[in-house]
């Protein structure tokens, strides 16, 4: 890949250390990059704090830091800090946010460093709300309560998305915070979106699977895995312009196929390259083109509304392996719906894998 091309990167949230596990791989293996919130200043020692693994993919050009002051600072952020601030004190003060609370001594343990916060923010709300304060024994950081702190991050990482330069978009694989920084405080406050579920749908490397193996297979078999990730673009980009239900189960339908196809020949190519696998699934969360589909829905729809659902069928390590591909109206907040309108590819990427038991309805 040429230096100048634009990348597709996957920003972790809420943490900025990124599991070093299965979701790592699954990203790894079905973007370009990688990345997670890092202050520029400390971005050595933090990178070297993240373990080898975080430092191996820098070195390969798979991980990128990104800088919080993109969005604190700078005058290209401005307006989505005014905005993003607003939105994190209207979340912490949702009944939501505040049952996680749930009336308990608050305590501040966990570090977020001063390049993350504004200062208006910090004196003017947190540390008057006795959610954060000063770290005294290092004062180039603050104490966050620890659910203020992972909400915070991953705001962060959902408006730092939206003004970066490359094709970026956050994820994660704790639902309970995209929840968090989605959710609709009441059904006359949402907007209708769709989401793709592909439970059980994508092989994955196992978690015993070195990093270099995968960085490895990504450069030989470029061209397949960009034909595989057009599969499923083609297929969020014809559902999200589709004009009614019934269009959206043909589509669904037409899909099938393709789906099982690809990733048949993807777990085969693992296989061919001695890459174990295991059974992945994924949500995303995408815009709805047509207002005949939003009329459809209205905005006082239910939260989540199944609109098809259809199984799948395709081959890991040569057994056959069972998945779904669920499709549904999501309600979100309608201060996402400036980000909806301007992305033609899905905002949000909810990742799990088989193997660590989180395959249930994360939303």
């Amino acid at each position: 890949m040429k230096n100048n091309d634009i990348k597709r990167t996957i920003l972790y949230y809420p943490t900025i250390s990124i599991p070093s596990g299965t979701w790592l791989r699954q990203a790894l293996l079905y973007w370009d990059e990688i990345g997670s919130i890092v202050p520029k200043n400390w971005d050595n020692e933090i990178l070297i704090s993240l373990g080898p693994d975080i430092e191996y993919l820098k070195n390969e050009g798979e991980f990128r830091p990104f800088d919080p002051q993109e969005l604190i600072k700078q005058a290209k952020g401005l307006q989505e800090r005014q905005e993003f601030e607003k939105e994190f004190k209207s979340i912490i003060e949702s009944p939501l946010f505040q049952k996680i609370l749930d009336g308990k001594n608050i305590i501040l343990s966990s570090n977020v460093h001063r390049d993350k916060v504004s200062k208006g923010l910090f004196y003017d709300f947190l540390q008057p709300e006795g959610l954060a304060d000063f770290d005294k024994t290092n004062y180039d950081w603050y104490l966050f309560e620890e659910n203020t702190a992972l909400l915070y991050m991953s705001l962060l990482a959902k408006y730092i998305s939206d003004i970066d330069i490359q094709a970026t978009v956050a994820g994660t694989d704790r639902a309970e915070y995209q929840n968090l920084i989605y959710a609709i405080s009441s059904k006359n406050e949402g907007i209708a979106c769709l989401d793709a579920r592909f439970k059980n749908s994508l092989p994955i490397p196992r978690d015993d699977i070195s990093l270099a193996d995968i960085v490895d297979f990504k450069q030989k078999r470029r061209l397949e895995l960009l034909n595989f990730r057009k599969i499923l673009n083609d297929f969020q980009n014809r559902l999200s312009k589709a004009n009614e239900t019934k269009e959206i189960n043909e589509i669904v339908i037409d899909f099938k196929e393709a789906l099982e196809k690809g990733v048949s020949d993807i777990s085969a190519l693992m296989q061919d390259s001695r890459i174990s696998t295991i059974a992945g699934s994924l949500k995303t969360i995408f815009n709805i083109k047509s207002p005949t589909l939003i009329g459809t829905f209205g905005v006082t729809a239910g939260y989540a509304t199944k609109i098809s659902e259809l199984p799948v069928e395709w081959t890991i390590a040569g057994l056959g392996t069972l998945g779904l591909i669920e499709i549904g109206c999501h309600m979100i907040d309608k201060r996402n719906q400036k980000r909806a309108t301007l992305r033609d590819s899905p905002f949000s990427y909810l990742y799990h894998s088989k193997q660590e038991g989180l395959i249930l309805n994360p939303i």
